[in-house]
């Protein structure tokens, strides 16, 4: 019996089915929205995998975490801030979330390397310029796709929904006071981390590429 079989006999909250059918499920939505949090532990989320992070929480049951998933709670928006996830989504990911301390020592080294392993690299624009000031020097970040880079690292998570007290995408009145310090200093304070955002943003992205996701959220504003 596996060990998301085990836990849905214990916890009483899913039939061998469903938690068969949710791994592939829940693991999508949690690198498409959660992973931006849950792997940093940004504004205090609790981390994927670290065990005395979950001990606390898992003694109230799965299905309370479920429920604050869904509602909220503390900095985490409703439903993680994308509103069109649907219930089953959120218990799936959540499943997810929670499945590597429920795990063996070997499972759970297994599951840090898969997701390792499965990082892709971030787009470049599809009319970016192939030449670059020198052999094996970084592509100009304006010759890149700041909007694509954006949503693939994720960075709607938090800018989406202003969680954290972060800038939101498009808001203006958020954005003036930051616009005032500089695009050098934002720059940096991406590629640095300031305040709860982790250096990067938490991303593999490289300088290029984050300078290049800033220009597309200065942009929005201007």
């Amino acid at each position: 019996m596996s060990v998301r079989r085990v836990a849905a006999v214990v916890f009483g909250v899913l039939s061998s089915v469903a938690v068969a059918g949710e791994t592939g499920e829940g693991e999508a939505v949690y690198d498409r929205l959660c992973m931006a949090c849950h792997q940093t532990g940004v504004a205090g989320a609790p981390i994927r995998g670290e065990s005395d992070h979950w001990t606390a929480r898992l003694e109230q049951d799965v299905e309370t975490l479920v429920q604050h998933a869904i509602d909220g709670i503390g900095a985490m928006p409703p439903r993680g801030g994308n509103p069109n996830l649907t219930d089953d989504e959120i218990r799936a990911a959540t499943h997810y979330l929670i499945e590597p301390v429920m795990a063996t020592p070997a499972e759970k080294s297994e599951a840090f390397d898969e997701s390792v392993e499965g990082e892709t690299p971030l787009p470049v624009a599809d009319d970016a310029e192939s030449d670059t000031e020198s052999e094996g020097s970084s592509v100009d970040h304006r010759r890149l796709d700041g909007e694509a880079l954006y949503v693939r690292a994720r960075c709607a998570t938090c800018h989406a929904t202003g969680i954290a007290r972060s800038p939101k995408l498009g808001d203006a009145s958020a954005w003036r006071e930051r616009l005032a310090q500089g695009r050098e200093t934002l720059y940096q304070s991406v590629i640095l981390g300031k305040g709860v955002m982790p250096p990067r943003g938490a991303s593999t992205a490289s300088d290029d590429e984050l300078k290049a996701m800033v220009d597309y959220m200065i942009e929005r504003v201007r």
